[in-house]
């Protein structure tokens, strides 16, 4: 539904003019061609706050500076691999004026050990897809942040009990995510071929 036009600071003005003169309501809305019912919440307003200014429109409230936001553009820009660590915590904590903590410079990605463990190429590490070879179903609202670190952790574990060794693979420097190479495995397993599905 359209959001209803606000009149102008001017014709607010005009209105509590001729209404401090004395007209009806009915009166000026046919010298300023608004409706009666616009003219009456005019004054009702007035009366109520002492202002002409605009009011509060509804919606959300702003939550981020215009300074804030470019900030977000950019460093959506510069990168957009491993995005919860190096994206949305590194621009939590500049909104939220707090330090980067140090034990989230260093991580593990999920998606690069799968790939690297059962040597399947990157556009088969999708979240959904890499359940699925393992024979799991989703568990959750997908892209709820709490539901796919649920779902990433019984791909952890399933790599664990299969023989992966997960180390450190990525970490945050200067503001650049870089790759760390020890996260080569050691020896792989085969690429799971779709088991039975279980939960």
């Amino acid at each position: 539904m359209a959001r209803k036009k606000q009149r102008s600071k001017e014709k607010r003005v005009a209105i509590i003019t001729l209404r401090i003169e004395g007209q009806s309501v009915r009166k000026i809305g046919q010298t300023l061609k608004v409706s009666p019912s616009a003219v009456a919440k005019t004054i009702k307003r007035y009366k109520e706050t002492g202002s002409h200014e605009d009011g509060l429109r509804k919606g959300r409230l702003r939550v981020t500076s215009v300074s804030e936001d470019k900030f977000i553009r950019v460093t959506s820009l510069r990168n957009r691999r491993s995005w919860d660590m190096s994206k949305f915590l590194n621009m939590q904590c500049h909104i939220s004026e707090i330090k980067y903590p140090r034990f989230a410079k260093k991580w593990c990605n999920i998606r690069k050990c799968y790939g690297n463990f059962y040597k399947v190429p990157r556009n088969q590490t999708k979240l959904t897809t890499m359940l699925e070879k393992l024979g799991m179903r989703y568990d959750g609202r997908l892209h709820s942040g709490l539901d796919d670190s649920k779902n990433i952790a019984r791909i952890a574990i399933r790599l664990l009990q299969d023989g992966c060794e997960l180390r450190m693979n990525e970490r945050l420097h200067a503001g650049q995510l870089m790759t760390i190479s020890s996260s080569l495995p050691l020896e792989g397993a085969a690429v799971p071929q779709n088991p039975q599905f279980k939960n």
